[in-house]
């Protein structure tokens, strides 16, 4: 008699329990609409990194200027028009570059092609970026298909100011939406990015 009612039991709790839509396994439901902002790289782990980004991606790192360090963002972000774009940046601070320790952050848009630097920090010491995008709308950035050059420059904040920043060499594949600069020379924090030189 026990045996038969304990298998009642665990029949009438089963049927409870699936009966309650809270206890319903589904899969999980992905949204079309864009996140917005950007997400630190820092509060994440490598897997759940691997392509939630939206438009931007950020990072801050602890570096000492006297012994000089790097900030490097390896990520693949969606620009705001769902374009899985690849980019690779590494910041070079040289030694003596600064005093003191300073956390720094980088931030990369896709939309916009432009790598910004916080805080607003002077070098003693000049400073290195190489920075690359894959699989960019070249387009969005006034470029067009035939293109074979770019510039690497500085914009100020009201973009009315644009300065060639001195580099290695800056490299651009129209059909594959490839930019790449290397060693470009940072004197000074503020806002990078690419434009079109007419032929």
């Amino acid at each position: 008699m026990k045996k038969l009612l304990s298998i009642t039991l665990i029949i009438l709790m089963f049927f409870v329990g699936c009966s309650n839509p809270e206890n319903i396994i589904t899969s999980p439901t992905y949204s079309d609409t864009p996140l917005s902002g950007s997400i630190h790289l820092e509060s994440l782990t490598s897997t759940a990194i691997k392509e939630e980004l939206i438009n931007s991606a950020t990072i801050t790192k602890l570096i000492d200027g006297t012994l000089g360090g790097k900030v490097a963002l390896t990520q693949k972000v969606y620009s705001s028009e769902g374009r899985l774009v690849e980019v690779n940046s590494k910041f070079e601070v040289t030694a003596g570059a600064f005093i003191g320790a300073q956390n720094i952050t980088m931030s990369v848009n896709v939309d916009n092609g432009c790598v910004s630097f916080y805080p607003e920090m002077t070098f003693k010491q000049t400073c290195y970026l190489n920075y690359a995008f894959q699989n960019m709308n070249l387009a969005n950035l006034g470029f067009k298909p035939g293109d074979k050059k770019a510039d690497f420059v500085y914009f100020n904040d009201n973009n009315r100011t644009i300065e060639p920043v001195l580099n290695m060499g800056v490299n651009l594949i129209y059909n594959k939406g490839n930019l790449q600069v290397q060693k470009g020379q940072i004197n000074h924090f503020s806002r990078y990015g690419f434009i079109r030189v007419a032929e």
